[in-house]
């Protein structure tokens, strides 16, 4: 019996370890391009109070972003690499504001998400090449990653995009009021390694008014523990069984 015990504390104690670790590591990051004004509260995920990171700028060497609270990070964007040689750098190669009465999401009645919709980058304006995003200082693990595209009314606006090896799509006429699966945004789950590295290709002429990025889940706190707790516990059980037993 105290064998077993001692077996359910050392698997409880890991697998509360286990949880507190992961749901600790969860945050949402935010970002809007351009816009009329700053995007407030949720998109297709988050909260009304949440905050939203923006910038302007389409060549960008590095912008430290906040989470959805307001608070640091940790994490840098950057889509601009001065490494490069000069001509070949990797940017967006415009930045565009949507008015009011163009933007479906403002007109005729103003909806949550107009201000996110009222700008986007446009990734290549003639729809040749790429422009690579790259996150840095993220923690390994699993990340839902959304990503919102939609022109003015009336324009035709395409999404095309590969985080860390997975794809994702969009393709909408800018006359949605509402956001939409595969219309007006694509979700993806992406795996970030221990680099802390995502790395975003958008391909063609792709509008990308902003994005969220949830996570990290982490490599579960919780195997790890357990393993732990399950060689002290065969190395207890070996000691004990070396030992005599005496019965009174």
């Amino acid at each position: 019996m105290k064998k077993l015990i001692y077996a359910l504390i050392v698997v409880a104690i890991a697998s509360m370890s286990g949880n507190v670790d992961a749901k600790a590591a969860l945050q949402l990051i935010d970002l809007q391009f351009t816009g009329q004004k700053l995007q407030k509260g949720a998109a297709e995920v988050g909260s009304s109070s949440d905050i939203w990171n923006q910038t302007n700028d389409v060549s960008n060497t590095g912008l430290n972003l906040n989470n959805s609270t307001g608070s640091s990070s940790g994490v840098t964007v950057s889509w601009y690499d001065i490494a490069l040689p000069t001509g070949s750098q990797i940017d967006f190669a415009k930045g565009s504001l949507i008015n009011p009465e163009d933007n479906a999401f403002a007109s005729p009645v103003v909806q949550t998400d107009a201000n996110l919709m009222s700008g986007f980058f446009t990734s290549k304006a003639n729809g040749v090449g790429t422009t690579v995003m790259t996150f840095r200082g993220l923690a390994a693990g699993n990340y839902d990653l959304y990503i919102y595209s939609q022109d003015q009314k009336g324009k035709t606006s395409n999404l095309n995009f590969t985080a860390n090896g997975v794809t994702g799509t969009a393709k909408t006429d800018g006359s949605l009021d509402h956001l939409v699966s595969g219309a007006n945004y694509s979700k993806i789950t992406v795996a970030v390694d221990n680099s802390g590295i995502l790395t975003v290709t958008f391909n063609g002429a792709s509008v990308v008014n902003g994005l969220q990025l949830y996570g990290a889940v982490p490599e579960p706190a919780t195997v790890v523990l357990m393993g732990v707790g399950g060689l002290l516990v065969a190395f207890w059980l070996r000691k004990s069984a070396t030992k005599p037993e005496f019965v009174f």
